[in-house]
């Protein structure tokens, strides 16, 4: 009877082990599933995240292209217009010439009458 007993005894161990370790186990695949559900779920958000910054790349390729194609427009003009430089000798010779103080040919008319007015009421 001891014998029996004591097989009892180790069978009532193994049973009492087994049944922890198969807990554990259901735990572990809790935890795996949990851990699966939330991988996927990331995925799919991360898969969002890439779709939306992969929009964003292109539209930002695109307004570069346009700021580009702009930049270029700007320096092909930008030869047709006239140096700091040059503006400076232009302007050095307006004041030399002083044109605001030219006189049109109707001012200049209308003087020349004046005078001659002024020369037959002398005489």
């Amino acid at each position: 009877m001891a014998d029996v007993n004591a097989i009892s005894a180790l069978l009532s161990d193994f049973a009492s082990r087994v049944k922890a370790l198969e807990e554990k186990i259901n735990l572990l695949k809790e935890r795996v599933l949990i851990l699966t559900q939330n991988f996927v779920k990331r995925e799919r958000e991360l898969e969002k995240e890439m779709s939306l910054l992969q929009e964003e790349n292109k539209d930002l390729k695109l307004e570069l292209q346009r700021l580009n194609s702009r930049i270029e427009s700007l320096v092909s003009q930008h030869e047709d217009f006239a140096r700091k430089e040059e503006l400076a000798v232009v302007e050095k010779y307006f004041k030399l010439f002083e044109p605001l103080k030219f006189v049109t040919s109707e001012e200049l008319e209308e003087s020349v009458e004046r005078i001659l007015r002024k020369k037959k009421r002398e005489e």
